[in-house]
């Protein structure tokens, strides 16, 4: 265990093992919905198959003793990133200069050559920092940073690295009653009967589409824990496929039923309890979240892929609400894919990079 003191606010860092770093988010009520897709005791377990990084640090900022805000560091590469931050709504705006003094020090001590944050607990799950003011979209997917830690970023010289967007449609009003396939469609809609071909088609596009997803590197998040991760919200008649006339997968849609709070007593829940109310819960949402919009990348312009297209805005025609995971800036494809879906960008996201001064030196040398 490391303590790291700040006279002025009386503040202090502490590190501990990633258990007792779990068990303080429930002690001190600072989970967050997707905890329920996926534990933290499993993202950060000693045989986790989830790319969280390497050399990872669990700490705790204790203001008089008691827990005001917890943050997770890790290693990929040569970036030390800042990959998990957690605090209480009314805690002193002075940990985040904590925060940013310990990281400092742990990138040195790693000898790291830049720092790069807030990013997702690992790489499927990339939160980024809000725009200050934006609308916040309701997602069990999608976390939202305290905008604090942007104006401290800046003031220590962080810049962008890069940045991206949440899609969607807020506020909606679902028109339709179902899925509108022509009667010579290419497009296939998932069941339980076809679930098995439905995923097949779906590793085959995101092996095509999506060649750097973490489930395609050779280590990190391993489908098979993304496929136990989702199977409480799971409904087979939200991915759709299409397929060419020689059954060859040409794009593939997935998408769950949204659940956007979570009561706190869900997470004193047994495991398999949570899963339960989460398959509940999602039952009755009329909130839909894009998780992938692929399209093999020679078909992109296809009959194909605007069969799918089509398919998919009368899915969303028929819900509330619908978001997408944060796509980023310069990933041309998928927000074209958005676009043709009928979504618009909902907020802007934002990482920040600083690269160490005894780096810089060194090279210039």
């Amino acid at each position: 265990m490391e303590q790291v003191s700040n006279p002025a606010s009386l503040g202090t860092v502490v590190c501990v093992d990633a258990p007792a770093w779990c068990r303080m988010l429930h002690t001190h009520g600072l989970q967050r919905p997707w905890d329920l897709l996926f534990p933290p005791q499993r993202l950060y377990a000693r045989d986790s198959t989830f790319d969280v990084g390497s050399e990872l640090r669990h700490c705790l900022i204790k203001d008089h003793g008691v827990v005001t805000a917890m943050f997770v560091l890790a290693m990929r590469a040569d970036d030390c990133c800042l990959i998990d931050v957690r605090c209480k709504p009314r805690a002193s705006a002075l940990w985040v200069e904590l925060l940013a003094d310990h990281w400092l020090s742990v990138a040195a001590e790693l000898r790291a050559q830049t720092l790069t944050g807030p990013v997702g607990a690992f790489a499927f799950l990339t939160d980024g920092v809000s725009e200050p003011g934006a609308q916040v979209p309701e997602s069990i997917h999608i976390s939202s940073y305290p905008e604090i830690l942007v104006a401290c970023l800046r003031r220590r010289g962080y810049v962008h690295a890069w940045s991206g967007s949440i899609w969607g449609r807020q506020g909606a009003v679902g028109t339709a009653s179902a899925i509108n396939i022509g009667p010579h469609s290419s497009v296939r809609v998932g069941s339980w009967m076809n679930v098995i071909s439905i995923a097949r088609d779906l590793e085959k596009v995101l092996s095509t589409a999506f060649s750097t997803l973490p489930w395609h590197r050779g280590s990190g998040a391993g489908l098979p824990s993304l496929v136990r991760a989702y199977a409480p919200i799971f409904s087979p008649s939200l991915a759709l496929t299409a397929r060419t006339p020689d059954d060859t997968a040409a794009g593939a849609v997935l998408m769950h039923k949204d659940v956007a709070k979570v009561p706190r007593w869900v997470y004193s829940l047994p495991r398999l309890l949570q899963a339960l109310w989460l398959r509940i819960a999602s039952a009755r949402s009329h909130s839909i979240h894009a998780s992938v919009i692929g399209i093999v990348p020679h078909l992109r312009n296809s009959a194909y892929s605007a069969e799918l297209f089509a398919a998919t805005q009368s899915v969303f025609d028929a819900a509330a609400t619908v978001n997408t995971s944060w796509i980023r800036d310069d990933n041309a494809p998928s927000r074209m894919m958005a676009k043709r879906s009928g979504l618009s960008p909902l907020q802007q996201r934002f990482v920040f990079r600083l690269h160490l001064q005894t780096c810089l030196t060194s090279k210039g040398e």
